[in-house]
């Protein structure tokens, strides 16, 4: 099964919000959701912003967050539509339950759930904010 988070708005019939709010290059200006979940994946393609497109601007100067980079998340990372990313894995090390082999030094996600997780709060934050 792969996991298609890019279709998301559809999913939720939010795909008409968009023009309401300014269109989809503009919705969402100067908001910066945090969340707290598995990690994340910068090179999925509902979190990539191109240079050339408006999606890619700084957060609003307010915006105390950090960027960690580490393992599959390097220090480019942040920068477009992800302002800031941490991990916190001390007490998983502490007890031996953090594994190497499956789980990541970094702010990556490796499976997913994430993503998922982080897209479906930003669109019910603009439905909200609407």
């Amino acid at each position: 099964m792969t996991k298609m988070t890019t279709h998301t708005p559809n999913y939720i019939v939010a795909s008409g919000v968009w023009p309401l709010l300014g269109g989809a290059e503009n919705s969402g200006d100067g908001v910066v959701i945090g969340m707290i979940d598995t990690g994340i994946d910068p090179k999925n393609p509902s979190f990539v912003s191109s240079n050339m497109s408006s999606q890619a601007k700084s957060p609003p100067a307010s915006f105390k967050g950090m960027c960690h980079a580490g393992n599959r998340f390097p220090p480019d990372s942040c920068g477009g539509k992800i302002v800031g990313a941490r991990w916190f894995a001390r007490a998983a090390q502490a007890t031996g339950e953090f594994n190497a082999t499956i789980h990541y030094a970094s702010p990556y996600d490796s499976d997913g759930h994430g993503r998922c997780v982080q897209l479906s709060t930003m669109l019910m934050a603009l439905l909200i904010h609407f």
